[in-house]
């Protein structure tokens, strides 16, 4: 998701047109690998915000502490991403007019 963040595009809108797809897998696979190697602070904050989102998510799911950590993989199995890639968004957007205003 911090990947996807970074890069502004949610990974699982797909096409149904293989050859568009293929396309747009490619795309993805280059962008990432030129934010990775240009943008590791923006990266850096995607993936702090992702990690936030993901634990609270694992918290709303569940008061009961031991429980989460047993289960976190089934859990974070379970989430929706394109909820979470929203969030992540929502969170950046917000970060990012707190900065500007400060």
């Amino acid at each position: 998701m911090s990947l996807c963040g970074t890069i502004n595009t949610n990974i699982v809108d797909r096409d149904t047109d293989i050859g568009k797809e293929i396309a747009r897998v490619k795309r993805f696979i280059e962008s990432a690998g030129i934010a990775l190697k240009n943008e590791q602070e923006k990266f850096k904050q995607f993936h702090k915000l992702s990690v936030k989102l993901w634990m609270q998510n694992l918290l709303d799911e569940e008061d009961d502490e031991a429980k989460v950590r047993r289960d976190m993989y089934l859990s974070s199995k379970r989430m929706n991403f394109n909820s979470m890639f929203r969030k992540l968004c929502v969170e950046v957007d917000l970060d990012q007019s707190l900065q500007r205003n400060i």
